[in-house]
């Protein structure tokens, strides 16, 4: 390992450890240079999205009041999810109106044509609490305020229209789904992952070794079908 390297990998550590010890004082220094040019996680996540993840409010809005931070907020990290995303996924209610005042755009897709609102996890109590908690705020800064309005009143009626079981079906595809993107924004699916998805949906068994690109291609199409199916923002 070069010396180089091995100096990037320390400051990349440094730098996440501070995080999870929600140091803001180690935030607040000016020279930032080496926070910005970096890529945190096999994500290649931006600082945002490290902060989004841990679920660090201060530290966010501590960096976000920096111009040179404030221009990372609609980066994508190697699934083309932005911080917007994590903070959807995981309802983080104060990162998430955090980042919309801060011009984080509502309505960017990631590489399976998910948006922010579309990536919501957890118990559907939880997601519809969520979700209407944020339809009562006013984000001045966000694009388009109807838009976004109109996109979290049609997921809470698509919501309340699930089931848990179907709920806890899309948490499941929520959770895999990183394993399913790659950069040429196609899917790819393990056969593995395959022949589980074929099962739990009840389709007729095709045995993976007689024609696997087939399969593969018809598996695909099954798990575009499935996101379609939960998704409201198409």
């Amino acid at each position: 390992m070069s010396k180089e390297l091995k100096q990037e990998q320390n400051s990349i550590y440094e730098i996440t450890k501070k995080l999870e010890q929600n140091d803001i004082k180690y935030f607040q220094n000016p020279d930032i240079q080496h926070l910005t040019s970096r890529k945190f996680s096999d994500y290649r996540w931006t600082i945002l999205h490290l902060a989004v993840w841990h679920n660090r409010y201060q530290i966010l809005s501590e960096l976000l009041q920096k111009p040179e931070v404030q221009s990372l907020v609609n980066c994508i990290d190697s699934n083309s999810e932005t911080p917007l995303h994590l903070a959807f996924y995981d309802r983080k209610h104060e990162c998430t109106l955090l980042l919309l005042q801060y011009g984080a755009k509502f309505d960017m897709k990631n590489q399976i044509k998910q948006r922010p609102v579309d990536v919501v996890a957890g118990k559907k109590e939880n997601q519809i609490q969520f979700l209407q908690s944020l339809m009562k705020q006013k984000v001045s800064s966000s694009e388009d305020v109807k838009q976004m309005l109109s996109m979290l009143k049609r997921r809470v009626n698509k919501i309340k229209s699930l089931n848990q079981n179907e709920v806890d079906d899309y948490n499941e595809i929520l959770l895999t789904k990183s394993d399913t993107m790659i950069n040429s924004n196609q899917l790819l699916l393990s056969l593995k992952y395959i022949q589980q998805e074929m099962e739990n949906s009840c389709i007729d068994e095709i045995p993976l070794e007689a024609c696997p690109n087939q399969i593969l291609e018809f598996k695909t199409k099954h798990f575009i079908h499935l996101l379609d199916y939960y998704s409201t923002t198409k």
